[in-house]
């Protein structure tokens, strides 16, 4: 076996990267990045629509059109995954058109699959692997594989954390510096990036010579992350420059509205706040990059507008950033806490002290934030793993992921647990039927739900993923709405409900009654929400990608 066929990507909030293996010698099977047209392993993902020529331009060029022209340029789009609300507005040609964040993710995937092709034309698609963050829930999920259908193309899911673990074990191993005589090991992932964070704790055994992986414990955060950073450091600046120019009061006051808008939105309406904000962001965005490093202070611009006619800057520092993530670094350390909990729970005491972790490894661009990593040294106790992959080991490990499922020579398996648990919402009470924590795959359970009193056979259910929250405080999203329709179905019977989750971290539900019959007539899947549908969707057939070159 010569040819190239597994690929894995790491479809990221801010960068996506592309990785594959290569044989490097006999049996020897190692990762390789592919590098994208600007000779780059980082594709920023963001995505500008051109109106004069009706195409997409994905990565760098995107990035600049950005600066220049915000108003057609997507960023951020991971964000919005899963979120049945979120539609992108784009000015066309002739008229405005509306996309869905699948469709955005699905023009970032085709330009990575395009480039790696180019780079390795002996790639054959067999096996595509795409990272999700570890709390990422269903809806997040099948977004991310329907974007991956808009391209005819059927995807793998791996969680970022544990694909970073295997990238790590992977090369390790490989170096003989884990060998099975060291006997069980400890490692955790603390993964900070653009949009999300997630800590994940793994469970190094030995089988036979062969290393198997166990997720033990996992939290995190679906919206923490690099982009809540540089918007709270806006906010602070804006604020700066109230104290210091009283004038601009009703600006900064129209500008944190946008703001707002921009934090849960994605997008700003107002196209002169748009435009200013896009400037004052991405100064905040470099200046925080250069506080990382050695510099103490840094000037952030205004950008000179007919909101800000005159020149006029604000200095940020160290003290600044460490201010802005106090309460972010409170929400981190709760939850890296709570997963010290879960993984004691689920190794029946045996890890029960982050004293016994073999490893901290980082990943993600956040984490070279000096104050994030003054943290991670405080909790864990140990200086991390620090080895320059942070961007690029969750690709690495998609892609060895991909081998592993291609049958190539890649040593190893892993078992995952579910981070939510799923359920029946029955009125106001949550009755699970998968707890947190069930290993998969494969996981299956099953109950009998009784139908409430109705006067006619139909029997409305509500399936909803329960999500742990800061202060252990629970939410409910719903999942699937199910109508049962059957002649026989009377109150007091019961229908026997089973879910089961595959090996992308998917529910599937199946109700029957104890005949053995189906009961079921109509799943309603809820995709696409009233607002999405209501819109007339934009067709990316009309926004072919600029040729690569």
């Amino acid at each position: 076996m010569t040819g190239l066929i597994a690929l894995g990507i790491d479809l990221g909030t801010t960068n996506s990267v592309a990785s594959t293996m290569i044989l490097k010698s006999k049996d020897d099977w190692q990762p390789k990045l592919l590098s994208n047209p600007a000779g780059k392993d980082l594709t920023p993902s963001v995505v500008f629509f051109d109106s004069n020529d009706q195409s997409v331009v994905v990565g760098n060029d995107a990035v600049q059109l950005w600066r220049e022209d915000p108003h057609n340029v997507v960023r951020w789009v991971k964000r919005k995954m899963g979120d049945v609300e979120a539609v992108y507005k784009i000015t066309g040609p002739n008229k405005m058109e509306y996309f869905t964040p699948q469709q955005i993710s699905s023009i970032i995937l085709n330009f990575v699959i395009n480039y790696a092709q180019q780079r390795a034309p002996e790639l054959e698609l067999k096996v595509v692997v795409v990272t999700i963050p570890a709390f990422f829930g269903d809806n997040e999920r099948q977004a991310t594989i329907d974007a991956a259908k808009l391209l005819n193309l059927n995807v793998v899911l791996i969680e970022e954390p544990t694909a970073a673990i295997l990238d790590y074990l992977h090369e390790k191993i490989n170096e003989n510096l884990i060998t099975p005589v060291q006997g069980n090991r400890y490692y955790a992932v603390f993964d900070l990036g653009g949009g999300t964070f997630d800590i994940s704790i793994a469970q190094l055994t030995w089988n036979n010579g062969n290393p198997e992986i166990k997720i033990i414990a996992t939290e995190g955060h679906r919206k923490l992350g690099g982009f809540d950073f540089d918007l709270d450091l806006t906010e602070v600046t804006l604020k700066k420059i109230k104290e210091k120019n009283v004038k601009y009061k009703e600006t900064v006051a129209k500008l944190l509205i946008a703001l707002e808008e921009l934090r849960w939105t994605g997008q700003v309406t107002d196209v002169e706040s748009w435009d200013v904000l896009v400037g004052l962001i991405d100064s905040v965005e470099s200046a925080k990059k250069q506080l990382s490093g050695q510099l103490n202070s840094r000037k952030v611009y205004a950008p000179h507008s007919s909101m800000f006619p005159e020149p006029l800057y604000i200095e940020l520092n160290k003290t600044d950033i460490t201010k802005v993530l106090e309460p972010r670094l409170s929400d981190i350390e709760e939850r890296v806490n709570r997963a010290l909990v879960t993984a004691t729970g689920n190794t029946n005491g045996a890890f029960d002290s982050w004293s016994k972790l073999d490893r901290v490894i980082m990943v993600g661009g956040s984490t070279r934030i000096p104050v994030i990593r003054d943290l991670v040294i405080r909790l864990f106790g140990q200086e991390p793993s620090l080895d320059g992959h942070e961007d690029l080991a969750v690709a690495r490990g998609a892609a060895i992921y991909a081998g592993i499922i291609a049958g190539i020579n890649v040593k190893g398996k892993f078992q995952r647990k579910t981070v939510h648990s799923y359920g029946l919402m029955d009125g106001k009470t949550f009755k699970s039927i998968i707890d947190r924590g069930t290993e998969y795959p494969p996981a299956q359970s099953e109950i009998d739900h009784p139908i409430s009193f109705v006067l006619s056979p139909k029997a409305n259910l509500k399936f909803v993923q329960e999500i742990k929250e800061s202060n252990n405080q629970e939410i409910y999203e719903t999942v699937k709405e199910v109508a049962f329709y059957h002649p026989i179905l009377y109150t007091g019977d019961t229908i026997k409900i089973t879910m089961q989750i595959d090996v992308n971290g998917l529910l599937q539900i199946r109700a029957e009654d104890y005949s053995g019959e189906r009961v079921e007539e109509k799943i309603q899947s809820i995709a696409l929400s009233d607002v999405q549908h209501e819109i007339q969707k934009g067709s990316l057939d009309n926004w072919p990608l600029k040729p690569l070159v």
